[in-house]
């Protein structure tokens, strides 16, 4: 019966998209639009005709003139890049949505920089752009960020990690992973999943089939979406392959409680783990930041390197060069220096 149920929502989907495939109102040097207002005088870039497809370097300008009338490109479509050949894209400073699979399965895209006009993006618009490694939102911009140059697309109010590629450094102070936010991200090998995250999305780490190391730092499992939401489903948030041959570690005196509940107790390799230090993303630089009785040590910079201490409210508590750092309450904080994070328990 479920399986009935799935097999129509699929069918709806399939028919909804093919309803609107390939439907354009005009183009304007090799890229297609559809008005989406014409008395706002707005546009949306759309998908090819059926049979052609965008190729190479796409440079989409701020406004485009048709039959006379200049309209402001305000919207990349519903899978408008989607299975492209495109190598790069400059997006208009004038664009305030990224649509539901833009992007989708851009093979050739490496790059990709968010305008600080955009104020929505549907889900994860870049789905298996196995060879995306860098992603930049602007500064300036209102709703989404890239702090702490992590790689990614976070929504900003609600820290949610939207979108991540194989090289995001996933920032100690997200909530959430959006809906497939790293689905099909081939060349992820291991990744870390911050205490401070208290809910997955559903297909977040789905097809990630080179996924092989996943570090996460909650004691308590975190709750994970289910798509479909029908009654009994089991959650989907990693690929088979990662369930097989990944090993999930999780802090000491939490395996039990990992083992119990989906879709965690489905790993075949669970293991407990001391994190009292989370070392540096960047392989090239050896920095430690070790916890030494009621100390900070960090070891690995050169000493007139500027160091700062945040507590888990966010508040820093010490800005200076000095390697040793006395620590006066115990507990959780986060060590930035040299472009690195780190997370230390006293």
């Amino acid at each position: 019966m479920k399986q009935k149920i799935l097999q129509k929502i699929v069918l709806i989907a399939l028919l909804l998209t093919s309803s609107h495939a390939f439907a354009y109102d005009f183009s304007k040097d090799g890229i297609y639009y559809n008005i989406i207002s014409s008395e706002e005088r707005t546009v949306e870039v759309t998908e090819c005709p059926s049979g052609s497809v965008y190729q190479g370097g796409i440079n989409l300008k701020n406004k485009v003139i048709y039959n006379g009338i200049t309209y402001t490109v305000t919207r990349i479509g519903n899978s408008a890049f989607s299975f492209s050949n495109i190598s790069k894209i400059t997006l208009p400073q004038t664009l305030l949505e990224i649509g539901w699979n833009a992007f989708w399965r851009c093979s050739n895209l490496t790059t990709i920089t968010i305008p600080q006009s955009v104020i929505k993006i549907y889900d994860n618009p870049f789905l298996e752009c196995s060879n995306l490694n860098a992603i930049i939102v602007e500064g300036g911009n209102t709703m989404y960020d890239s702090r702490d140059n992590c790689n990614a697309i976070i929504h900003t109010s609600s820290s949610q990690l939207v979108t991540g590629c194989k090289k995001t450094i996933i920032p100690n102070n997200i909530k959430s992973f959006g809906y497939q936010s790293f689905y099909g991200c081939s060349g992820l090998t291991s990744v870390t999943i911050p205490e401070t995250v208290n809910y997955i999305g559903a297909f977040a780490f789905g097809e990630c089939n080179s996924l092989r190391k996943i570090d996460c730092h909650k004691s308590l499992p975190p709750n994970c979406g289910v798509w479909p939401p029908i009654e009994g489903s089991i959650p989907r948030n990693f690929s088979e392959y990662t369930l097989q041959y990944a090993t999930l570690y999780v802090p000491k005196g939490s395996k039990k409680a990992y083992e119990s509940v989906d879709p965690w107790r489905n790993f075949w390799n669970i293991e407990e783990k001391e994190f009292s230090v989370i070392e540096s993303n960047f392989d090239i630089i050896k920095i430690k930041v070790l916890a030494n009785n009621s100390n900070i040590v960090i070891e690995g910079v050169d000493e007139c390197e500027n160091v700062k201490v945040y507590n888990m409210s966010g508040q820093c508590v010490y800005n200076g060069t000095e390697t040793t750092i006395p620590v006066a309450t115990k507990g959780m904080y986060i060590v930035k220096v040299n472009n690195t994070t780190h997370k230390v328990i006293l």
